[in-house]
């Protein structure tokens, strides 16, 4: 099973269960880094995310998740957490949170010499997303995005 297909499960399988609890699942990642296997749920409420609340649904998981990956030979390190200050982009949810916010957009090939790109969300569809970069609108397909994440501003 790939990676892809392990967070898409994971997605569907507790989305309406954090719900119930009072957590908004934003997004489930599988990666393997260095020798281990990490299995990271961000979290979101209206009031934000605490170290409680991370435990919470860390002890919520466990023993689910133990009988889930029974099976696997690698074995994973649990991690709960908020998507941060610089939350990915990647769902029309994402998008529409993010309109009028500053986004980091970045290319799978370079577009007028840059590969990234930042700038206040503008618009988005299905097939593509607008930011406005210093008062100068600039459209790009989705499918030439290899990642959007909100940007940091200090």
């Amino acid at each position: 099973m790939s990676a892809k297909d392990i967070q898409q499960r994971m997605e569907m399988r507790f989305e309406k269960e954090f719900a119930e609890l009072g957590y908004d699942l934003r997004y489930v990642e599988w990666k393997k880094e260095g020798a281990d296997w990490y299995l990271r749920f961000f979290i979101t409420t209206p009031n934000g995310i605490s170290i409680d609340d991370c435990e919470t649904v860390s002890r919520y998981l466990d023993p689910i998740l133990d009988q889930e990956f029974t099976d696997s030979k690698e074995g994973y390190i649990l991690e709960v957490s908020s998507p941060g200050i610089e939350a990915p982009i990647r769902k029309d949810r994402d998008f529409e949170e993010a309109k009028g916010k500053l986004i980091h957009v970045k290319l799978y090939q370079k577009l007028d010499g840059k590969k990234e790109f930042e700038g206040i969300l503008e618009s988005y569809d299905e097939k593509s997303i607008t930011i406005d970069i210093n008062g100068s609108l600039k459209q790009f397909d989705k499918e030439m995005v290899s990642s959007a994440r909100l940007a940091a501003q200090f």
